[in-house]
């Protein structure tokens, strides 16, 4: 993902980069999201989602620990969380299956032999191909 939209996820979702045990005054730690720009709204508001349950339904605090693009879905890793918690970032995960990690437009799994698997739209499956 682009430091820039990086920067933003961490920002907004700083508490999801923090362990619960790290003391205040220590920075949030800096998680790399290892993935393409088009899922940056997916793991936003699922950082949301998950912060949500945190502050108003007690669920508990949800730590980041790895997110990355693994056999063409999104891979999110997190300590500290709910059933439901987890039943949120199974969805987000699959929901990662058809959707373009290049640009978040609806997408198809392309599995091509010898292309490493990726969720690409027409139009990037298209650009791929043709390089």
């Amino acid at each position: 993902m682009n430091p820039e939209l990086a920067k933003s996820i961490h920002e907004r979702h700083s508490r999801i980069f923090r362990d619960p045990d790290d003391s205040p005054a220590d920075p949030p730690r800096y998680c790399s999201l290892y993935c393409g720009d088009g899922w940056y709204t997916l793991i936003d508001v699922l950082c949301e989602e998950l912060q949500r349950l945190t502050d108003r339904q007690g669920a508990p605090q949800a730590v980041l620990t790895d997110v990355k693009e693994k056999y063409g879905s999104l891979s999110f890793h997190v300590r500290n969380t709910s059933n439901e918690q987890d039943a949120m970032i199974d969805l987000v995960e699959t929901l990662s299956m058809r959707i373009c990690e290049v640009c978040g437009a609806p997408g198809v799994m392309d599995e091509r032999p010898g292309v490493w698997v990726t969720v690409r739209c027409d139009a990037h499956r298209k650009n791929a191909q043709q390089s």
